[in-house]
């Protein structure tokens, strides 16, 4: 019971930083997604099951305060932490910098990637009379966001490697024979 009251707790201070702190940051502040990171970084460092009901109710937050339609950020946090999670199975075996780095990057990028074709998949079929604008400054966006959260993950690996000396140091990838 102690164990879903923190994480309650966590995730109502993750989303209330998000809102309330980066989204009012200057623009040339904006590159991170903290709760992409935290997402990924319990997927890592936990499992599969914890890290999809922080999707499910961080998703569930950020719609509520998102122009774009109810369910759009849940579907794109959950589709993008399972890929992820197969990207991780699939190729890498330890927990390492490298992982944490490459996948925030692909993280980041499938994610406002799956953001943008979900917003532009509403609005073709009629749901929705508007959708994020995919243009050049989109792209950017997101290779920028994509930097940006693998630099703040390198920071918070370093600070968890210190902390538990848990995580490997090296980078081995998976047979891939199979």
């Amino acid at each position: 019971m102690n164990k879903y009251i923190t994480n309650a707790i966590l995730i109502f201070l993750a989303v209330l930083f998000q809102l309330n702190f980066i989204n009012f940051l200057p623009p040339t502040l904006k590159f991170i997604n903290p709760l992409l990171i935290i997402i990924i970084i319990i997927m890592i460092t936990q499992d599969l099951k914890q890290s999809l009901i922080w999707c499910l109710v961080v998703g569930f937050f950020i719609d509520l305060y998102s122009f774009l339609n109810f369910g759009t950020y849940i579907f794109t946090y959950i589709l993008t932490i399972i890929i992820t999670y197969y990207l991780f199975q699939k190729f890498i075996t330890n927990k390492t910098l490298y992982t944490f780095l490459v996948l925030t990057f692909f993280s980041s990028l499938i994610f406002y990637t799956l953001l943008a074709f979900s917003s532009l998949f509403v609005q073709y079929f009629g749901f929705s009379s508007y959708s994020l604008n995919v243009s050049k400054n989109y792209l950017i966006f997101i290779l920028i966001q994509g930097v940006s959260n693998s630099l703040i993950v390198v920071l918070i690996y370093m600070i968890i490697n210190f902390l538990t000396q848990r995580l490997k140091a090296n980078f081995i990838f998976k047979d891939a024979k199979k």
